[in-house]
């Protein structure tokens, strides 16, 4: 997670304020950190089902921070609960 850190900083640095859309599978648990972009104004915790939190999520959320970013998982229309978006029979993640 930290080369894909710097990986990120350096893209976003070339790409000046274009837009980039970042796809992966970080594993990184964030559980529900972040606020709502859906009323933002109020001040609402963004929701999530998986509640758990690990380095890579830690690293990742730095990140997000760091850049001004938002999370999109749990603040989307359609998935404001942050609905489990994989399940199998040894558990579930949102992706």
């Amino acid at each position: 997670m930290e080369e894909t850190k710097i990986n990120i900083e350096k893209e976003t640095k070339e790409k000046g304020d274009g837009k980039i859309l970042i796809g992966e599978d970080f594993n990184a648990r964030l559980g529900d950190k972040g606020t709502r972009i859906i009323n933002k104004e109020k001040g609402e915790k963004r929701r999530s089902k998986d509640k758990a939190n690990n380095k890579e999520g830690k690293i990742l959320w730095e990140i997000i921070e760091e850049m001004g970013w938002e999370m999109w998982n749990g603040n989307k229309e359609g998935h404001e609960e942050g609905e489990w978006t994989y399940v199998e029979a040894r558990g579930e993640s949102i992706i």
